[in-house]
C-alpha cells in the first residue's frame, strides 16, 4: 500500500512538470502505434501507460476498490458507488471519438498481432486485410447502432464477414455443455464458433476477451442488460430498435470466461493504443478484479491478472511496477516448489521440481530414501492399496491451470506414481468443489498420459469424471469408457484396470473437445483393495431427494456406505409467486413472494380507484387544503447552501418534499435528478442530467 502511494506521488510530480512544460497528460494523443502484444501470452504486469492513467486520474486501485459494489443483479448494480466511479472514469477521460466508418483504418494498428502488417481477426485469431465491423454487444440489444458505443474502438472488433453473420445476435453461453445437436462454424480450417438454439460459444482462448468487452460496454455506455433482460430498454440517438435482452447467459458464465481466459499482452497493448486514440481505457482489462467487485463478490485469489491484486486478496497490496526480475524457489513437498519474488515477496507461481540425482536443481528439495523391509528399495503394498490423491485441493470452484506439463509425480508411503508422456495434460486443476485433479484434453485437442506400476500391483483403480457437464469418452489401455459423473458435482466414475500381466497404463481422451479430470489413482495388490477380501468394493447408493424452492434447484443425493456421494436428477427452481402486495408509502407498494415472503419487486406505483389501491391495502388520506397564493410568491430552497464548490448531491425521489411556510412542493416524476447539489458559488440547487443522459422533473402548481 505504501509503495503504491509513493508511486502515486512520483507520478503526480511528473504530471505537474508536464503541465509546466506544456506537455498534454493523459489525453488522446491521436498517435497510434502498432500493437506489439502477443495473443494468448499471459500479461503479468500493468503497462507504464496504464499506471500513469490511473495515477493522473486519482483512480488508484487501492482507493477505488474500497467503494461499495452492487449485487448479483446487473439491473440494480448500475446504482452502486463502484459502478458510478468506473463509469465516470471511462466517460470523462474519453476526450475524442472516431467514426464508425473509420474504425477499419485504425484496426491495422490497434489490432495488429506482435506488430503484424494486418489486423488480427476477432474470434478466429487469423491475420487478414479483409474484415468487417463486429458489434460484440449486439446493436439490436443496445441503445446504440453506429454512434457512441456503436463506434467505440474498445468495443467493436474486426471479424471475417461469414463469422460475423453466423455469430448473429445470439446469446453468449457454454453451448457445448447445454445445447444438444449444436453446429460449428469454421474459418481457415479450424472451428471458431459453436452455435444452436439462438446461442453461441467462442473458443476458450477468446472467452476472456468477450467477457471484458461486455463489462466495458455495460459500465462505460450504461447498458444494464448484461446478463438480465431489462424491462425498460432505451432507444439511443442513432438506434432504431433495442430489445433489452441480455447478451450473456448468466453472471456465473461471465465470470467463468473472464477467469479462465486471463488478459494477454495483446489486450494490454491494444488498451494502450485505444487510449492513444480516444483517451480512455477498458478498466476491466487492466483490473479484471473489478468484474467481481462491481457485483459485490470476492475476487478469486488464484487468478492471474496484470496487477497481481487478485492473488493479494483483491485489495491492492502489491506494487504494480514490480516485474519480478529476482526470484527464489521454496519447496512445498515431494512434488512442487513455489517461485517467490525477492523484491515484492509475491508468490508468482508453483511448478514441479526439476530432479537430478534425486535432488531439485532449483530449490533445496532432496528426495527421501525409500523405506521397506529387509533392505528392499520399495515397501510392501498394504492390502488396502496405495491411493495417490492427485493435484492440490483449493477453493470450491473450477480451476484450469494455464500451463500444461509432460510429467507428474506423487509419493505416498514410500511408493511413487510417476506419470510420463503427458500431452495436453494439466497437473494442478480442480473440480467445482475444490478437489485437486489432473486435467486431460482441451476444448479442441486430445490429451493423454501413461504410467507404470511396480511388481505386486495387480490392479489400478482410477477415479475420473467428465469436465463440467460436457460429454466425455476416455480410453484406458485400449478400452473405451463413457463417463457419467461430472466435475460440477465433485463426483467420479470408478474404473478398475487389470495390471496382473501388463504393468503399463495408458490413458487418453478419444477426440478433441473431450476433457476429463482424474482425482485419484490407487495401486491394489493381489487380493487387496477390500481389507484383505478378494472382491473390490462395489458402490451401493441410497438416494435422498431435496425438493426445489423458489430460488434453489432440487436434486437427488446418492450416498454409498463407503462415503462416496454425488448428486443427479436436478430440477429447476420453482420461481417466486409474486402475488403479495405491501404498501410502502403514499406512492408505492412492494411485491412479495407469497411462498417465501422474499421481495420480488422493490417498488411499484399504486393502482388507485376511489382513493384506494386495488392491489394492496393502501387508502389515500384526505389531502389538506393548501392556501392559495394571493400576493407575492412562494420560494422553495433545494437543500442547504455550502462551500463555494460544485457538488453533485444525491438522487432525487418522488417521496422528497420541499416546504416553504404552509406550502409543499413534491415531484410527480423524476429521472436523473439530484437534490442537495451546489453550484460553484455554494448555492443549493437541483441537478438535472447525467453523462450522456437527460434529466427531467414533473410537478404541479
Amino acid at each position: 500500500m505504501k509503495m503504491k502511494k509513493l508511486l502515486a506521488i512520483v507520478l503526480a510530480l511528473a504530471v505537474m512538470l508536464s503541465v509546466l512544460l506544456g506537455i498534454p497528460v493523459n489525453a488522446a494523443t491521436g498517435t497510434v502505434s502498432k500493437n506489439t502484444g502477443v495473443r494468448h501470452t499471459i500479461c503479468t504486469s500493468l503497462s507504464s501507460q496504464a499506471q500513469r492513467y490511473y495515477s493522473t486520474n486519482n483512480a488508484l486501485y487501492d482507493d477505488v476498490s474500497l467503494l461499495q459494489g452492487g449485487s448479483t443483479n446487473c439491473l440494480t448494480t448500475v446504482n452502486s458507488s463502484l459502478y458510478d466511479e468506473l463509469h465516470d472514469l471511462m466517460s470523462t477521460t474519453m476526450t475524442k471519438t472516431v467514426s464508425y466508418d473509420s474504425l477499419t483504418s485504425h484496426w491495422v494498428k490497434t489490432d495488429a498481432n506482435n506488430g503484424s502488417s494486418n489486423a488480427c481477426l476477432f474470434y478466429s485469431d487469423e491475420i487478414s486485410s479483409s474484415y468487417n465491423r463486429e458489434h460484440v454487444w449486439p446493436k439490436s440489444h443496445a441503445s446504440f447502432k453506429e454512434k457512441n458505443g456503436g463506434a467505440d474502438p474498445h468495443h467493436l472488433r474486426p471479424t471475417n464477414s461469414t463469422i460475423n453473420s453466423t455469430r448473429n445476435n445470439y446469446l453468449f453461453t457454454n453451448v457445448r455443455e447445454t445445447v444438444s445437436g449444436y453446429k460449428t462454424k469454421e474459418y481457415n480450417g479450424k472451428v471458431v464458433l459453436y452455435y444452436g438454439s439462438s446461442k453461441v460459444e467462442v473458443n476458450d482462448n477468446v472467452k476472456g476477451d468477450v467477457a471484458r468487452i461486455l463489462l466495458y460496454v455495460y459500465c462505460r455506455w450504461e447498458e444494464p442488460n448484461l446478463f438480465m433482460d431489462t424491462p425498460n430498454p432505451v432507444i439511443g440517438p442513432s438506434d432504431d430498435a433495442n430489445s433489452g435482452k441480455k447478451v450473456i447467459e448468466s453472471l456465473d458464465i461471465l465470470l467463468e470466461w473472464c477467469e479462465e481466459d486471463p488478459v494477454d499482452t495483446w489486450e494490454m497493448s491494444r488498451n494502450d493504443q485505444c487510449e492513444n486514440l480516444v483517451g480512455n481505457r477498458n478498466v476491466f482489462i487492466d483490473y479484471p478484479e473489478y468484474a467481481w467487485l462491481i457485483f459485490g463478490l470476492d475476487v478469486p485469489n488464484d487468478m492471474t491478472t496484470p496487477s497481481g491484486e487478485a492473488k493479494d486478496g483483491g485489495s491492492g497490496s502489491s506494487s504494480p511496477s514490480c516485474t519480478h526480475t529476482s526470484v527464489k524457489y521454496t519447496s512445498t513437498g515431494d512434488t512442487y516448489h513455489t517461485v517467490i519474488c525477492t523484491i515484492c515477496s509475491k508468490t508468482i507461481s508453483t511448478e514441479a521440481h526439476t530432479l537430478s540425482n534425486d535432488a531439485c536443481t532449483k530449490c533445496d528439495y532432496e528426495k527421501p530414501a525409500s523405506g521397506g523391509d529387509s533392505g528392499s528399495d520399495t515397501p510392501t503394498i498394504p492390502s488396502s492399496g496405495i491411493k495417490f490423491e492427485l493435484g492440490e485441493n483449493g477453493a470450491a470452484t473450477h480451476y484450469d491451470p494455464n500451463s500444461s506439463a509432460s510429467s507428474y509425480s506423487e509419493t505416498v508411503s514410500g511408493y511413487t506414481l510417476n506419470i510420463t508422456n503427458g500431452t495436453n495434460f494439466y497437473p494442478k486443476a480442480r473440480d467445482a468443489v475444490g478437489n485437486g485433479c489432473l486435467k486431460i484434453g482441451t476444448s479442441s485437442k486430445t490429451g493423454s498420459f501413461s504410467f507404470t506400476v511396480p511388481e505386486g500391483v495387480n490392479s489400478v483403480v482410477i477415479e475420473v469424471a467428465k469436465y463440467k457437464a460436457s460429454a466425455s469418452i476416455i480410453s484406458v489401455n485400449g478400452t473405451e469408457y463413457s463417463l457419467t459423473k461430472n466435475s460440477n458435482d465433485g463426483a467420479y466414475d470408478i474404473i478398475t484396470v487389470d495390471t496382473s500381466s501388463t504393468k503399463t497404463v495408458s490413458f487418453e481422451t478419444v477426440s478433441g473437445g473431450v476433457r476429463a479430470l482424474v482425482n485419484s489413482i490407487t495401486f491394489v495388490p493381489a487380493g487387496g483393495g477390500n481389507e484383505g477380501g478378494d472382491t473390490p468394493h462395489t458402490h451401493s447408493y441410497t438416494s435422498t431427494v431435496t425438493a426445489p424452492t423458489c430460488t434453489a434447484e432440487g436434486y437427488t443425493t446418492y450416498t454409498c456406505s463407503c462415503g462416496d456421494s454425488y448428486t443427479d436428477n436436478k430440477v429447476s427452481a420453482l420461481g417466486h409467486t409474486a402475488t403479495k402486495y405491501v404498501s410502502i408509502d403514499d406512492n408505492n407498494h412492494k411485491i412479495l413472494c407469497v411462498v417465501c415472503n422474499v421481495t420480488v419487486t422493490a417498488s411499484e406505483a399504486h393502482t388507485l380507484s376511489n382513493n384506494a389501491c386495488t392491489k394492496c391495502d393502501y387508502e389515500k388520506a384526505d389531502t389538506p387544503v393548501t392556501p392559495p397564493v394571493t400576493t407575492g410568491s412562494v420560494t422553495f430552497e433545494f437543500g442547504e447552501n455550502g462551500t463555494a464548490s460544485h457538488s453533485d448531491g444525491s438522487e432525487l425521489k418522488t417521496t422528497d418534499m420541499f416546504i416553504s411556510g404552509s406550502y409543499t412542493l413534491t415531484f410527480a416524476g423524476v429521472s436523473k435528478a439530484y437534490k442537495n447539489a451546489r453550484d460553484a458559488m455554494g448555492n443549493s440547487c437541483i441537478k438535472l442530467g447525467a453523462s450522456g443522459t437527460k434529466g427531467t422533473v414533473l410537478f404541479t402548481v
